[in-house]
């Protein structure tokens, strides 16, 4: 018997889906009259329907693929069709990769001479007016964050799709790459996150967000593709009412036989239960995927392979407790845990809150995020302190009074000191720009006080005049440490600043005010990191 026309069968299938069964029996007694095959493939579709009813867990039974198994045939000879020569105005170059919905090729546009990644769908697909939202859903967006579509047009019967060509990784092969820092992939995902928060804001869902449908460019710049699933708040792209079994009967359709519309482990809990998709769907699917980028694994055991058992434990909603590593900050795992709910409202309002929230632990470079170093640089200035505090009671009990040459002393240990440690620490306190910068300010700003000392040493320069000159020496490096790492260390340079100020007014209290300016300072530098943990 002859299959019937795929887009015949969904059409006749919308009609019917919200009827009372004898209602339906009726119309598609008159609607097929004159053709059995298309009556047998819709009744397959509706019996698909009322069973899934009584098996809501599973989204995807074997009875719909048995109704579908024509569809499938021609997806598969599309597949193995010999490639193309040219497509449109594209010259077909090589293929890039395959899936279950097309083929993408790389191509080259000879009207605007560049290259383009060229998708073409399967166009025996019962829906393929649906796949074709594809490229309308990617055309409706325009953000540095996800993959730019060029044109979308028809090729013997099939949709295709000219696409932007990101010639680079997926952030799944990115992250096995190497062993990145957690800046490294906070600022990627900060970056994904943007582009998946365009998505929401051009009222669409991506609904199959993971690593492996992130490119990312040679220019480091990553960009979210592969769209074949994303849905629309409200209809279908096709002008027909999108209902929770009409959505389920044609994703399961673009999935493939014995597959999700999506994958196990990124998808969220109402997707495993055959719920409707939302933007909060996306948001969990990020969060999964920035849990186990962050700690190294997922927030749900896969166990032994399992999908029904892995799918029981996402349903219920429990995800494990992340793991301590010492280059994540706390702070990280409860949004992420709020993006994982169980329920989606209790989640993030939006993707953008979700960001918001991250954001508002962060600086304003993830890179000078002072927690992915601060135990190092706690070591640093409390062995500085320590040694100063030390060093200026030697030289005090010593060397009476303090002149210039203890002060010269002073600092020349202070160096010693501070090369030692970062010496022993170099590999962990240069991790990050923040660990770099600390270091390298700590220094610059104690052999530069160190050489105004032994210039004063040299020419004669009175005590006091020492001390007040060094006090501005400090309170210039503190304010420069504001601009560029910390803005609260204005605080410091603004005591720093006073304390010069009172020394070159009352010379008789330089001594005191210098020991409470300069000790005072640091004293407060340090603290604060330990203050932030």
């Amino acid at each position: 018997m002859r299959s019937a026309d795929p887009r015949r069968v969904e059409a006749l299938f919308d009609a019917v889906v919200d009827l009372a069964p004898d209602e339906a029996e009726r119309y598609l007694a008159a609607a097929c009259a004159d053709a059995p095959a298309l009556r047998m493939q819709v009744e397959k579709l509706l019996a698909h329907d009322r069973a899934a009813a009584a098996n809501d867990f599973s989204p995807v039974p074997e009875l719909l693929f048995a109704a579908l198994d024509e569809a499938r045939d021609g997806a598969r000879r599309q597949r193995e069709a010999p490639r193309p020569r040219r497509v449109g105005r594209f010259q077909v170059l090589d293929p890039i990769g395959s899936g279950s919905m097309g083929v993408v090729y790389a191509a080259y546009d000879e009207t605007l001479d560049r290259r383009v990644a060229l998708k073409l769908l399967h166009g025996d697909a019962i829906s393929s007016s649906w796949l074709r939202r594809e490229g309308q859903a990617i055309g409706r967006i325009s953000h540095p964050n996800v993959v730019t579509v060029y044109e979308v047009g028809e090729h013997e019967g099939s949709v295709y799709l000219a696409m932007e060509l990101v010639e680079g990784p997926t952030l799944r092969a990115w992250l096995a790459e190497e062993r990145r820092s957690f800046t490294e992939v906070l600022r990627m995902f900060l970056q994904v996150g943007e582009g998946l928060a365009a998505v929401h804001a051009a009222g669409l869902m991506h609904r199959d967000f993971k690593p492996d449908n992130v490119l990312i460019g040679p220019d480091g710049r990553p960009r979210i593709a592969d769209f074949g699933i994303a849905g629309v708040a409200e209809d279908d792209g096709a002008g027909a009412p999108s209902t929770p079994r009409r959505r389920q009967i044609l994703e399961a359709t673009l999935a493939g036989p014995g597959r999700l519309a999506g994958t196990p482990a990124y998808m969220a809990p109402e997707l495993l239960a055959g719920e409707r998709a939302t933007p909060a769907s996306d948001q969990w699917s990020f969060c999964a995927a920035l849990y186990r980028a962050a700690y190294g694994t997922p927030p749900f055991p896969h166990g032994d392979g399992d999908v029904a058992a892995f799918s029981r434990r996402v349903i219920d909603g429990t995800p494990a407790p992340p793991p301590r590593r010492a280059d994540v900050p706390a702070w990280l795992a409860p949004i992420l845990l709020r993006g994982l709910a169980r329920n989606p409202a209790a989640r993030f309002p939006s993707q953008a809150a979700l960001l918001a929230a991250i954001e508002g632990h962060l600086p304003r470079d993830p890179d000078l995020d002072p927690s992915v170093v601060r135990r190092d640089v706690q070591i640093l200035r409390s062995a500085v302190l320590i040694a100063a505090v030390a060093t200026v009671i030697t030289v005090a009990i010593f060397f009476r009074p303090l002149g210039v040459r203890g002060l010269a002393s002073i600092s020349a240990f202070l160096v010693s000191v501070e090369l030692t440690v970062i010496a022993l620490r170099w590999r962990s306190i240069t991790r990050n720009t923040f660990g770099r910068r600390s270091a390298g300010i700590l220094v610059f700003g104690t052999i530069s006080i160190l050489l105004h000392r032994m210039l004063a040493l040299e020419m004669g320069t009175i005590f006091e005049q020492v001390v007040v000159v060094d006090l501005l020496l400090m309170a210039l490096i503190y304010a420069f440490v504001a601009v560029t790492v910390q803005r609260w260390v204005a605080v410091p340079a603004i005591i720093a600043l006073a304390a010069a100020a009172a020394g070159a007014h009352f010379p008789h209290i330089t001594r005191p005010v210098y020991l409470l300016g300069s000790v005072g300072t640091f004293l407060l530098v340090t603290l604060d990191a330990f203050r932030r943990r």
